[in-house]
């Protein structure tokens, strides 16, 4: 009997994907497969996305039995939080007008960091340098820093790299942010401030990559 209730659920939400628009993002978030976000299934995907027509952030349980809020979701673009994860999908347009998915998944644990990769509507994973190349930790500290700024610069470059991707839901443009200051204990971190640029790389979809 719970076999058959499940197939059924199943099958509804088959049918729910056919009657959204194939330009909405909704459409590939319930077809992503169950790999990239293991604790949902199809089931309490379409629970999600029910939920959020009542409510500007929808929560649900997922299948741990954790937390799971849709924080945002336009047509191009959705993001999920549950606990120290987020996830954030988006639709981007080529210029021969297909598309392509990005798929930002970003853990704090506490420092944050990202993992960022690309796939076809089918969700067939793409090449990530064809679409997008990280800026080098260098880029994020001031130029011509003197001879105190090279030495704790130089450590950093030779440390783990720590370093947060997030998805504009308005332009789609990408922010990169560098954080593996904030995993140094306190004094070495407010050392190490002065020489920090202040603000984040910005790159914007431009014809079929971020620049």
């Amino acid at each position: 009997m719970h076999i058959k209730y499940k197939m059924i659920s199943v099958a509804f939400c088959l049918l729910s994907i056919l009657n959204l628009k194939a330009e909405e993002i909704s459409v590939y978030f319930l077809s992503m497969p169950n790999k990239i976000l293991p604790s949902l299934d199809i089931v309490r995907k379409k629970e999600l996305l029910d939920a959020q027509k009542d409510s500007t952030h929808a929560t649900i349980k997922n299948l741990f039995n954790d937390t799971l809020v849709l924080q945002q979701m336009t047509d191009n673009y959705l993001s999920i939080q549950s606990g120290i994860a987020q996830t954030e999908i988006a639709l981007l347009t080529m210029t021969n007008q297909s598309r392509i998915i990005c798929v930002i998944q970003t853990f704090c644990a506490p420092v944050c960091d990202s993992h960022i990769h690309f796939y076809t509507t089918q969700w067939k994973l793409l090449n990530t340098t064809d679409f997008f190349i990280p800026e080098k930790t260098a880029w994020f500290f001031k130029e011509n820093p003197d001879e105190t700024g090279k030495i704790l610069i130089q450590s950093l470059l030779s440390d783990i790299s720590l370093t947060t991707y997030h998805l504009n839901p308005d332009d789609l443009s990408l922010t990169q942010t560098y954080n593996t200051p904030q995993y140094l204990d306190k004094e070495t971190a407010l050392q190490i401030k002065p020489y920090q640029k202040e603000t984040p790389r910005i790159f914007n979809w431009v014809r079929n990559q971020y620049q």
